[in-house]
């Protein structure tokens, strides 16, 4: 992906979906909700990407004592 596309990835009133390496179609929400639902539980979703090389997604999930 390129930076302009990593910037705008997790923003809701942006539309960043790209078919898939099968053809496949997204609405762009999912990633969007990911990050919102692991942000209301204290932990994070990381990408990293490079044009032509593949992107990485990860997340941590925090431990919390309640």
């Amino acid at each position: 992906m390129s930076q302009e596309q990593l910037n705008q990835l997790f923003l809701i009133d942006k539309n960043v979906s790209t078919n898939g390496t099968d053809g496949e179609k997204g609405t762009g929400l999912g990633l969007v909700l990911c990050k919102q639902f692991l942000a209301l539980h204290e932990s994070d979703l990381c990408v990293q990407s490079g044009v032509g090389v593949g992107t990485q997604f990860s997340f941590t999930l925090a431990l919390v004592a309640r």
